[in-house]
């Protein structure tokens, strides 16, 4: 399902940007500048940022979904020529780049995409700056609310991305220090409460089933002399000794001296 969406500055409840995507597309803007990361448009960034600065959010809204992808971005086209973009057209309202981003476009030109990058080189708009209570209470809003819709999940492919850009990553000491805090607060915050209460119910549930997938300890396949045995308990029915000592005589276990 692809959609057509329009974000909107909450200050004039004008439209300045219209997107077309899948799944998460319509959060990403917002997420990549919350993270002070830009995207391949400088313009729609400084709008967010603005609205951000202000303790406030972007409005998203939907305003298209069809199953045809070109069917989209016609509609996407549509939309971008009846309000117009700025510094192209008269009175424009958007900072679309393209009045069609349908691939391939000539206007997102590596010497283009290029030139826009070297423009942010050196921008310092959020150096210093810290997100007010406010801001982080927006934000955990929207992210809930794009979980609990289901507007907001985690490929693998996100798994992969996410991956690659931590292989061989140091963290410092410092901070070690800030997650090693982190987690007592956790913890201490945790204490007698069940796994409903700190997952809720779907995430507490999707942990069961999937440790209730894992064979238990005693159907493990190992090895006592060279002989594989399918498992512990068929082991110790096949030596006539306990479950316990066949764990112990497992040739893949180190022996202690």
């Amino acid at each position: 399902m692809y959609y057509v969406y329009v974000l909107k500055d909450p200050r004039t409840d004008l439209p300045f940007y219209v997107g077309k995507g899948q799944g998460t597309r319509a959060y990403d803007h917002l997420n990549k500048n919350m993270q002070g990361k830009n995207t391949e448009n400088p313009f729609k960034d400084h709008v967010i940022r603005q609205i951000l600065a202000e303790g406030l959010l972007p409005d998203i809204e939907y305003v298209y979904h069809t199953d045809d992808e070109d069917d989209a971005y016609d509609y996407e086209a549509k939309l971008i020529k009846r309000y117009g973009r700025r510094r192209y057209d008269v009175n424009g309202l958007l900072t679309n780049l393209c009045e069609d981003n349908r691939p391939p476009h000539n206007e997102y030109s590596v010497e283009r995409r290029q030139k826009y990058r070297d423009r942010m080189i050196g921008n310092k708009i959020n150096t210093g700056r810290k997100q007010s209570e406010s801001e982080k209470l927006l934000r955990a809003q929207s992210l809930k609310m794009a979980y609990d819709t289901g507007t907001r999940t985690v490929t693998e492919r996100m798994r992969q991305a996410s991956s690659e850009t931590h292989k061989g990553k140091v963290i410092s000491e410092e901070t070690r220090c800030k997650m090693r805090d982190s987690a007592k607060k956790a913890k201490v915050a945790w204490k007698g409460k069940s796994e409903v209460e700190i997952l809720g119910a779907d995430k507490a549930a999707q942990k069961r089933a999937k440790l209730s997938s894992y064979p238990p300890p005693n159907r493990k396949t190992i090895t006592i002399d060279g002989i594989l045995y399918e498992s512990i308990r068929a082991a110790s029915k096949a030596l006539g000794i306990s479950e316990y000592k066949a764990g112990k005589l497992n040739d893949s276990k180190p022996q202690q001296i």
